[in-house]
């Protein structure tokens, strides 16, 4: 039997790099020392992506500079309808590779303390004992209380336009829950 050739360390390499590189973006939620809230946009970072990478957003350009394991907050006009919409920022890299950062529009978002980030940053659900902030949609507000209170959460503060919240939105801060609900199987947006 023949022995197959040997591809070069090189192109091995070429095989083995990604042509696109997909992230996510969390949303952060800040509060002043006033209690104005001030919301943005956390592309994930990993090590092997530069420090400083130019992207665009809706073809605007905007330039992301490294800070652990996200870039900078990016802040961008509008921010309550890219919430609902959703977010995409692209760009190139040096090695030619395609990086996409996504943050998939909706309605409602979960917002909690994280050990590497200041603030409050976007979260899959709510735990129990743990405070957080929840953003939604004004439609779904009376939805969003009804389960909170059923999680046994009390004392909560509803935040507007005025705290800084987008228009369009209530933010509920202090939502602490004390009590495990059931999660519904199959197509539950809460």
């Amino acid at each position: 039997p023949r022995q197959a050739a040997a591809c070069p360390v090189n192109q091995r390499l070429e095989r083995a790099v990604p042509s696109e590189v997909s992230l996510g973006i969390r949303i952060r939620l800040t509060f002043d020392r006033f209690g104005f809230c001030d919301i943005g946009l956390l592309p994930e970072r990993t090590p092997e992506l530069d420090n400083e990478i130019a992207v665009k957003c809706g073809g605007i350009p905007l330039l992301l500079a490294a800070q652990g394991d996200w870039y900078e907050d990016v802040r961008i006009g509008d921010i309550g309808g890219h919430l609902r919409r959703g977010v995409e920022l692209k760009s190139a890299l040096a090695d030619q590779r395609r990086t996409r950062w996504l943050l998939t529009g909706r309605d409602l978002y979960v917002l909690a303390s994280h050990p590497r980030a200041s603030g409050f940053v976007s979260t899959n659900r709510l735990v129990l004992g743990r405070s957080h902030v929840v953003l939604c949609g004004e439609e779904l507000l009376q939805q969003v209380e009804e389960i909170l209170n059923e999680a046994g959460c009390e004392g909560y503060t509803k935040l507007g336009e005025s705290e800084g919240v987008p228009s369009g939105w209530v933010g509920l801060r202090g939502v602490l829950p004390t009590k495990a609900i059931s999660l519904d199987l199959g197509n539950d947006p809460f």
